[in-house]
């Protein structure tokens, strides 16, 4: 069974401010059209990923690109 990802308010503040949407998964879902405006990172590990670090309630959180978020 897969666990659901969940966001606190302040991180669903920047989501949403960058027109992104949450599916019912948990998901993240940027449009490309904002991607541009996001400062993305690379992953060490996987370099052809993207990665995202931003804040929430309890400190900066660091996501992944096809994990927790995705541009459509």
């Amino acid at each position: 069974m897969d666990k659901k990802l969940v966001w606190d308010a302040h991180q669903m503040e920047f989501i949403f401010r960058h027109h992104g949407r949450i599916d019912n998964r948990g998901i993240i879902h940027f449009p490309k059209s904002e991607a541009s405006k996001i400062h993305f990172g690379n992953s060490v590990r996987y370099p052809d990923k993207r990665t995202l670090m931003f804040s929430g309630y309890t400190g900066v959180c660091l996501i992944f690109e096809g994990m927790h978020f995705v541009i459509d």
